[in-house]
């Protein structure tokens, strides 16, 4: 996912007359999707059955494919009224287009609040940010549509909003050629982040060249380690499909091939990925990037002491302790020990102390710095250290102020809890005590349950 031109949301939507949002789906879903064509049979008769992991990844798929976004919508739609995080906010997404449905603004609001207060722990922070991108340009995009008579049945919602951005004269976004430009230019001057970002692509191209050529195996390892130079990648769909295939091929010749085993992870579509994982994980336990996707598979189904062990274990075998992808782990890992806070499975001391390390050691403009620093000021207002809040708002300002551009859109919920703490903290400062007297020292720490009321978020 990029900031502006290059971003993208792995949602997609689809056409239908009427928004059922405002109702239940038919009981007729489950006989016009399992008599259509479908690759994965399995996932559809386990989403027919009522299986909500397969609801919602059956509707995820769905809304990628051309001609089939209303079956998408609808799957989407039964997950997200079951209560499916995921689900939720990919069904926010789809109304904010109006794909595979009337373009509901108001709705889509509806459903991306719900996700956050009832799934607040089981949804990343860049997931929220991009759906509060597209809520916030779905007017423009369809109206755009409308005056250029472009179809939207046979792109994805990503799909849409590069092609908006693309024709976009007036944004303050770039498109992919100008900000693969801009990192080339930036990775010159010696940003480490901006260098993986361009080696990534540029890896991820010569590796689809390979296989085109009919090189499976060496084309494979070369899309692999344009994964480990930046994940996730931006690959087109019909792009997607050749490189699951081969990545098939070469399995069903070496069942255990690593790098064959993850690239049919990323790109293929799994009804139990958790076990799909294990099993990686299993048959190479010293393959870092196995241990982060299972970690990543927990974290996502809101199990974050499983995510943290899997974490925990990528980071202590991973070859290179320094990398910008180890370092996002070292984040994920941060992240997982915050979710835990008042289970008794972690304290806040721990939860400070991987935060910290993760700000050492990565460059500032390093995707989740200013998220981290955030982090930091909530953790730090927990025990009442207001200065210590202070510094770390200010490193989160002035990591933003230097952010690539190449760079998800962030969340911003986390610093606007920290700096209604630091308003609280300053009202507390100014106001005297019964005796008169005015203390400027520090606040009075604020408990985690009192800043969650506070904001009536998670932290």
């Amino acid at each position: 996912m990029t900031n502006a031109k290059v971003i993208t949301c792995s949602t997609a939507m689809a056409p239908s007359d009427k928004n059922p949002a405002h109702a239940t789906c038919g009981d007729d879903l489950a006989a016009k999707t399992t008599t259509a064509e479908h690759k994965n049979t399995s996932i559809t008769d386990a989403a027919a059955s009522g299986h909500l992991a397969s609801q919602v990844r059956l509707g995820t798929q769905l809304v990628q494919v051309p001609g089939r976004h209303d079956e998408g919508y609808q799957w989407t739609l039964v997950a997200a009224q079951r209560g499916a995080g995921e689900a939720q906010l990919l069904l926010a997404k789809l109304l904010a287009l109006g794909h595979g449905c009337s373009r509901d603004k108001p709705m889509a609001l509806r459903w991306l609040k719900r996700a956050r207060l009832h799934n607040g722990n089981q949804i990343s922070d860049d997931d929220v940010a991009c759906a509060k991108h597209m809520i916030a340009i779905g007017e423009k995009v369809c109206a755009r549509e409308r005056l250029f008579k472009w179809s939207t049945n046979t792109l994805s919602i990503s799909g849409r909003v590069q092609r908006f951005q693309s024709h976009d004269d007036d944004a303050s976004s770039l498109c992919f050629g100008d900000v693969l430009a801009q990192m080339v230019a930036r990775s010159k001057n010696g940003s480490s982040v901006a260098r993986d970002f361009v080696q990534g692509y540029t890896t991820l191209k010569a590796g689809v060249h390979l296989l085109e050529a009919g090189d499976i195996t060496r084309g494979i390892a070369t899309v692999r380690q344009a994964h480990r130079f930046w994940n996730p990648l931006d690959v087109p769909r019909d792009v997607g499909v050749v490189v699951q295939q081969a990545a098939r091929r070469l399995l069903d010749a070496s069942p255990s091939d690593a790098d064959a085993l993850y690239v049919e992870g990323v790109y293929g579509v799994k009804a139990t990925p958790a076990i799909y994982w294990l099993h990686c994980t299993t048959l190479h336990p010293t393959c870092a990037a196995f241990h982060h996707a299972l970690g990543a598979v927990y974290a996502s189904a809101g199990q974050y002491e499983s995510a943290l062990r899997s974490f925990t274990k990528a980071i202590a075998v991973a070859t290179d302790a320094t990398s910008n992808e180890t370092l996002t782990w070292c984040y994920e890992r941060a992240a997982c020990l915050r979710k835990l806070l008042g289970t008794g499975l972690a304290s806040v001391a721990s939860a400070v102390a991987a935060y910290e390390g993760y700000v050492r050691a990565a460059p500032r403009d390093h995707r989740k710095v200013p998220e981290a620093w955030y982090a930091l000021g909530l953790l730090y207002a927990a025990a009442g250290r207001t200065e210590d809040v202070r510094h770390a708002f200010g490193q989160g300002v002035a990591a933003e102020a230097c952010r690539l551009h190449c760079l998800p859109p962030l969340n911003f919920s986390t610093k606007q809890r920290v700096a209604k703490y630091l308003l609280h903290a300053t009202d507390v400062r100014r106001r005297p005590l019964s005796g008169g007297a005015v203390h400027g020292n520090a606040s009075p720490p604020i408990a985690l349950d009192v800043l969650r009321r506070m904001h009536r978020l998670p932290l």
